[in-house]
């Protein structure tokens, strides 16, 4: 399956630095990349590819007509930081969220349940004065790094991930409008415990 950053790559073909030519808005739809009157640059990134610094080209009434690669974006697109009170409620937490089991010390990572972070449902959720502890959970870090791949890869393909046994416990594969993580067993385990294959 072509995910989203492959037909951008294929659409722009930047060189080793991550740079490209301009590319007009009007060859999106032929590459099957989605665009939209509005909503299409969540924090200065389409199509959630927040690794790639972009660069705007605007028209009459500041309407983007093309964009172009300006190179990698080596920071972090995304305001990762923790609220002190959100890690202060995880203090006494001591099971992994997913597994189930408990986490070394070492190994304790709090994380952003919504992958899908720059998503508009999610990402004031996420600034540290709106956070809460209940939009996070501990995990273990080699689990939160499989989770993190598997987020990536479904941003990419607007395809969510089922549980191996029991699927889904809202929706489907498909990634709906508004709250797309919801009934995803990455972001919310909660819901799976108890029920059967």
């Amino acid at each position: 399956m072509s995910t989203i950053r492959n037909r951008a790559m294929a659409l722009f073909r930047p060189n080793g630095d991550g740079q490209s030519d301009w590319v007009s808005i009007d060859s999106f739809e032929s590459a099957g990349l989605r665009w939209t009157a509005n909503g299409n640059l969540r924090r200065g990134a389409p199509w959630g590819l927040s690794d790639i610094r972009w660069e705007v080209e605007r028209g009459s009434g500041r309407k983007v007509v093309a964009l172009r690669m300006a190179g990698w974006n080596d920071d972090d697109a995304f305001d990762q930081k923790i609220n002190p009170e959100v890690r202060k409620a995880f203090d006494t937490v001591a099971e992994c969220n997913l597994s189930m089991l408990p986490v070394p010390k070492p190994d304790r990572e709090i994380d952003h349940r919504y992958g899908h972070k720059n998503h508009p449902d999610y990402v004031e959720l996420y600034k540290p004065e709106n956070q809460s502890a209940k939009d996070f959970q501990l995990i273990h870090r080699v689990l939160n790094l499989q989770k993190r791949q598997m987020c990536v890869v479904c941003v990419e393909t607007q395809t969510r991930p089922s549980h191996p046994t029991l699927g889904f416990a809202e929706g489907n594969e498909a990634m709906p409008e508004r709250f797309p993580c919801s009934g995803c067993f990455l972001a919310q385990p909660e819901r799976f415990r108890g029920k059967s294959g």
